[in-house]
Parts: structure tokens; C-alpha cells; sequence
């Protein structure tokens, strides 16, 4: 709240319009770190619902909210307009933490009793746990969660760097830095996927490495990867050859169509130093993936100084393909020496490139007949569906899913794998 003019002044001369905004998204930092804590709370009870639901909570009436003050405050000014949508923020944070502490209430005694009836089937000297005072507590939470929250805060970092390079070296540099914000929120979106991964794989592999079963962490690992891999490759060649379309029907122009085929080669590299992270960190290698994720920061960083006034906001997304790259091969080689081999690029890379790359020649052939008789909004959705149908068959026919990754598909999963079996699609 405070440092919101110095911020700005930081960022460029021309940025004290966003002094408003930065007020406003101000009060949801102290919301959301106690809703952290709560969602936390039932992670560690393996109950991942109530995560979910307080996200679809607090989105829900961040975005209502924010509409409605945009609405109300942009016939001031653009500035307070903005602000307004940031204040969003704060109501949709209140209304998740409200959710979470009603929850947290009603559920106290249920989350609480296994722990203490298995405390009571034990030996007497196993329960006599020494104390531990609250600083001892906070150190260890501390030793563990730094290094993970300040992983988590090199993105916006990473962010705040093309904010930097795009209004020093760039003419009309707002509308540009919209154009590679917008694409970056569209080339960050699949990785809704791999940040479950990640949330599930770090306490499995946990578990496994404690217990000393190092093969049944390497399994684990491996069916993350595959999970990546079958999610990510087609993401980002959907992303890329539908660059344009989609851009025009989430934003209406297709003048983000460069910058988003720029960062669609960013998709892969996010989605698996996402999931890699997360196994190393179960591995107990906390400070690892934190590291080479600043390795990759760097890289990015200093490409973004040296393309960026060169190819514009093209050359920082692809600085940021190149950082997450970095970053993701870093985690990729530590994983491999301390679980062994995990990652098999012929049936996690070759078979689904090999499906994404026949998606992508069926969307071009397709798309230029189809404009002829739909609007382009129609269109896309029309061949994002193409895509999809065409990458899943021909995922099965070159033999790159398994019968029970198939049953995995909520509802439709048993059917549809019941249906390739009786048609001989599936293998």
C-alpha cells in the first residue's frame, strides 16, 4: 500500500496510473496467506476438495466483483477502473477464507480423531512426543515452505522483468506489455493441470522415499511425467497453430496472434519444471528446484535484455521459454541421479509428439475450408474439438495410452475405454 508510488516510479515514468491498482490488490496479500494456511491445513489431511471448492469460491466472485467496480469506477478514470478489478482480489479472497474457517469449524473433530486414535494404539513411550515450543514449529515450517514459497514468487518476478525491458526499450510500451500479459495468461492456463500433479506427487513421493522404497518413488515419477507429457505436448501445438484464433475469441483482435504463438513454445517447459519440482522436492531435494529455477530466472532475464528491443515482446516470451526450459532440464538431470531413470522419451515424448504433430496437420488443412462458411470464433472452437478427437485416436493407435490411464477420465473413462477395446483401437 505504501510503496505502491515507488513501485510505479520503479517500473517507468508512465506507470503512476497503476499507483491506484497496486493499492487495491494491497489488503488481499494478509487474505490470502490465511486461506493459504487453511487450504494447507487440509492438504495435509489429504483432503483436496476444500482447496478446490474455495478456488471456484473466491474466482467466482473475484471476477463478478471486479466487472461490477469496473464498471462503477472506469467512468472516473481508466486508473481507478483497474483498481477496481484489482479489488476484486480482496472480496474474492474474503469470500474463500470465509468458506475455508466455516469449514475448518464444522470439520475440527472429524480431521483430528484419526490422529489421536492412532496415537492411542500406541506403546506408551512412542506417544510421550517431547513439546516442542512454537519457534521450533515455525523454523521447520519455515525451512520447508521458504524455499517453496520463494519458488513461487520467481513467475512474478520473471514478470516484472519484461515490465522493465518493455516500457524502457519499446515504443508504445502499455499496449504491448497488455498484448504479452494476455499471452502469457493463455500459455500459463494448461498448467492448471501440472500444478495438481505437483500438489498430489510431493507428499506420494514423500511417502515412498521415507518408507525406503526408491523403485516405488521412480514409478511414481514416472507416471507424473507421462501425465505431463501426454497434457503439455498437445496444449502447446494447439496453442501454436491456433495462435490467432484463439487470442481473437478471448480477447477480440488477433493482433496478440505473434506474441501467442511466441510463448506457446513456453507451455512444455512450465508444465515439467512444475512437475519435476515437485518430485525432487518429495525427494527431499527442497532447495534444488528453487535453485534452478533462479538458474532459469537468469537466462531469462538476461535474454529478455538482449531480444527484447530486438524482436519486441516476442523475443521476451521466448525468453521465457528459454528460462523455464533451463529450469525444467536442470530438474530432469538431478531427478534422473538420485531415482534413476525416469523419464522414457518414446513413450512420454515420441508417441504424443507424434499425435500432437497429426493434430496440428488436421487443424491447418481444416481451418481455411471452415472460414469460408463460419465466424472465426466458431471456427476455433470447432477445431479445437477436431484437434483433440484426432490427437486421443491417434494417441491409441500408436499405442501412447494405456487402458487404465483411459479409465482415469471422470464418467466418461470406462465406456470409452470399453468402446476402443470392442473396436480394437485400444491395444
Amino acid at each position: 500500500w505504501f510503496g505502491a508510488p515507488w513501485i510505479a516510479a520503479a517500473i517507468s515514468k508512465e506507470a503512476v496510473d497503476t499507483i491506484p491498482g497496486f493499492k487495491a490488490t494491497a489488503p488481499a496479500l494478509f487474505i490470502t496467506s490465511l486461506m493459504a494456511a487453511y487450504r494447507g491445513l487440509f492438504q495435509g489431511f489429504q483432503e483436496m476438495s476444500p482447496n478446490a471448492y474455495s478456488q471456484i469460491i473466491e474466482q467466482i466472485v473475484r471476477v463478478g466483483a471486479g466487472i461490477v467496480l469496473t464498471y462503477l469506477f472506469v467512468q472516473r478514470s481508466v486508473a481507478l477502473g483497474a483498481a477496481g478489478f484489482n479489488f476484486g482480489d480482496v472480496l474474492g479472497a474474503v469470500a474463500g477464507l470465509l468458506y475455508l474457517l466455516a469449514l475448518a469449524q464444522r470439520a475440527e473433530g472429524r480431521l483430528w480423531r484419526p490422529v489421536a486414535e492412532e496415537a492411542a494404539t500406541l506403546e506408551p513411550p512412542a506417544r510421550r512426543v517431547p513439546q516442542e515450543s512454537a519457534w521450533t514449529v515455525m523454523k521447520r515450517i519455515f525451512a520447508v515452505a521458504g524455499p517453496i514459497a520463494f519458488a513461487g514468487a520467481v513467475v512474478p518476478m520473471m514478470m516484472m522483468a519484461d515490465t522493465f525491458f518493455v516500457f524502457r526499450s519499446l515504443p508504445d510500451p502499455q499496449a504491448q506489455y497488455g498484448l504479452l500479459t494476455n499471452a502469457f495468461m493463455i500459455a500459463y492456463l494448461p498448467a492448471v493441470f501440472t500444478t495438481a500433479i505437483y500438489t498430489s506427487i510431493l507428499p506420494a513421493i514423500t511417502n515412498s522415499m521415507a518408507r525406503g522404497e526408491t523403485e516405488e518413488a521412480r514409478r511414481k515419477a514416472g507416471q507424473a511425467y507421462r501425465m505431463t507429457m501426454l497434457m503439455a505436448i498437445p496444449a502447446q501445438t494447439g496453442l501454436f497453430v491456433l495462435a490467432g484464433g484463439l487470442y481473437a475469441l478471448l480477447f477480440g483482435d488477433k493482433s496478440g496472434a505473434p506474441v501467442m504463438a511466441a510463448i506457446s513454445w513456453a507451455v512444455v517447459p512450465i508444465m515439467l519444471q512444475q512437475t519435476t519440482s515437485g518430485v525432487l522436492q518429495g525427494s527431499g531435494r527442497i532447495i534444488l528446484p528453487v535453485r534452478n529455477f533462479l538458474l532459469g530466472a537468469l537466462v531469462k532475464v538476461v535474454l529478455s535484455a538482449m531480444w527484447t528491443p530486438r524482436l519486441g515482446i516476442n523475443g521476451a516470451a521466448y525468453a521465457t521459454a528459454a528460462g523455464f526450459l533451463v529450469a525444467a532440464i536442470l530438474n530432469i538431470v538431478y531427478v534422473e541421479r538420485i531415482l534413476g531413470r525416469t523419464l522414457k522419451t518414446r513413450g512420454m515424448v515420441v508417441k504424443p509428439l507424434v499425435a500432437a504433430l497429426a493434430m496440428a496437420g488436421v487443424i491447418w488443412l481444416l481451418r481455411a475450408p471452415l472460414l469460408r462458411f463460419g465466424h472465426t470464433s466458431l471456427v476455433t472452437f470447432a477445431l479445437i474439438g477436431i484437434g483433440a478427437v484426432t490427437y486421443g485416436l491417434v494417441l491409441v493407435l500408436v499405442g501412447g495410452i494405456r487402458r487404465q490411464e483411459i479409465e482415469f477420465i471422470p464418467k466418461l473413462g470406462r465406456p470409452l475405454a470399453a468402446l476402443l477395446e470392442r473396436t480394437r483401437l485400444l491395444r
